[in-house]
């Protein structure tokens, strides 16, 4: 699977989030005191995690989505599809039938 290349590389989990982003938000609240660096480092990391889970699991979803989409019409897409081809086909056997006149017609005048 080429389109989950990107999902699947080895990701710096520590890098992912800007730390300095976590540990202000954190500090927004008021019962939040000191907090160390490997917490901050552990909340991020958890967040890179679940974005790469949930990135996966969308992919595999939209994946199985167009491809079941692609197998299986609604009777109301092959009523529609239908009505094309005999249209079409209705188009083809007038234009027969007009060159058939025609020739028939060149004939007669011959």
């Amino acid at each position: 699977d080429d389109d989950d290349s990107i999902l699947n590389e080895d990701l710096d989990l520590t890098t992912l989030f800007p730390m300095k982003k976590i540990k202000a938000q954190l500090q927004r609240d008021e019962g939040v005191g000191r907090i160390s660096t490997k917490a901050i480092e552990f909340i991020g990391a958890c967040s890179a995690i679940f974005v790469n889970d949930l990135a996966k699991e969308a992919a595999k979803v939209g994946k199985q989505q167009r491809d079941s989409e692609k197998s299986t019409s609604s009777p109301i897409q092959k009523e529609k599809e239908t009505k094309k081809t005999r249209g079409r086909k209705r188009k083809l056997e007038d234009a027969a039938d007009e060159d058939n006149s025609s020739k028939k017609y060149n004939k007669s005048q011959a």
